[in-house]
């Protein structure tokens, strides 16, 4: 009789969800091209970004829509809708045509200028944009987003536009512009379990027009990782991790 005990292969299976200070400003009234600028992404769960600690913060980002520079200091950002003037951007801060300012909101102000003395919701909530003109406090952007999943932001489908999508590839401080869209995770053909002998492993989507990035080892997959074309074999001990991506149209 073979008592050989039989080997055992081991198989993790996984997708990945993809989505100097001005004193007394409140006496002073912004500029009127303040209403150039928008609130463009979220990122309320935290991406691979990093701030200057080397911590993953939740963060969001300011985009000025109109053809001249804005100041930005004075403003006000929050988290709470009946509290608009929470937090206030007190570091000197010019905005050019165009640009990004990015924000961390780790309720952490005192690692700098740029960082507010609140968090986001991952599970969403209301993030404003006011300002104080003529002694009145003014909205000048608000956006309510829901869920958002780790790795994943919230943002106008292209810079400054008024409709908005979950984008799968975070672009911090750049261009949403032909970014990558958050979608439903790949299927794998089997489920995650132990094996005794090799697997043949499928991947597929539901949607048309996506590319499949798969990675083995358990390390987080993006779109320049493998892209899936056929069905492979695994053979070894390992944790297969997938997304899907599409680019914005």
């Amino acid at each position: 009789m073979n008592t050989t005990p039989k080997q055992t292969l081991i198989l993790f299976l996984s997708s990945l969800l993809l989505f100097s200070f001005s004193k007394n400003w409140a006496s002073v009234c912004p500029p009127p091209d303040v209403d150039d600028l928008v609130i463009n992404e979220i990122a309320p769960r935290g991406t691979l970004l990093t701030d200057d600690s080397g911590k993953n913060e939740d963060w969001f980002e300011l985009y000025n829509t109109g053809d001249e520079s804005v100041t930005l200091t004075g403003l006000y950002l929050s988290d709470n809708p009946e509290d608009l003037q929470k937090w206030r951007i007190d570091t000197e801060f010019v905005l050019s045509p165009g640009g990004y300012a990015l924000f961390f909101a780790d309720k952490d102000p005192e690692e700098g200028a740029l960082h507010t003395n609140f968090k986001l919701k991952s599970s969403g909530e209301t993030l404003t944009l006011a300002a104080n003109i003529n002694e009145e406090i003014v909205v000048l952007d608000a956006v309510t987003y829901g869920e958002v999943a780790l790795n994943t932001s919230y943002g106008r489908r292209t810079d400054g536009a008024a409709d908005f999508v979950l984008f799968g590839e975070p672009t911090p401080a750049e261009s949403n512009d032909n970014a990558l869209l958050f979608l439903p995770p790949p299927t794998f053909s089997i489920p995650s379990g132990i094996y005794t002998d090799a697997q043949t492993i499928t991947l597929s989507h539901n949607l048309p027009g996506v590319t499949i990035h798969y990675r083995d080892g358990g390390y987080l997959p993006d779109a320049s990782s493998s892209v899936y074309s056929q069905p492979f074999t695994s053979s070894h001990n390992t944790v297969i991790r997938a997304i899907a991506v599409k680019t914005v149209t």
